[in-house]
């Protein structure tokens, strides 16, 4: 992980959608740094959704977030599907 970035966010959302898509961002940086649940994960993941609507745009957001953090969205997304329940680390 980089020590220090900012996290890709659309000026345009409100703030509380803010907040749903940076907790989003948290979880997927402890999938790669410790365990988490798939299940929040895949919770926050549906909130996120509802902010992030587009699959282009999604694409767009996680080359964002991997450029700036090292870690991918879309791959913690694949484990935590294929997992469904119990902790998990990437």
């Amino acid at each position: 992980m980089k020590s220090e970035y900012q996290y890709p966010i659309d000026l345009d959302w409100e703030i509380e959608e803010m907040v749903m898509v940076t907790d989003f961002y948290a979880l997927i940086e402890a999938a790669y740094e410790k365990n988490v649940s798939a299940e929040t994960l895949l919770t926050q993941y549906a909130k996120f959704k509802t902010v992030v609507k587009s699959i282009a745009h999604e694409k767009t957001i996680d080359r964002e977030f991997e450029r700036a953090s090292g870690y991918s969205i879309y791959k913690a997304m694949k484990v935590a599907k294929e997992k469904k329940k119990g902790k998990f680390s990437m």
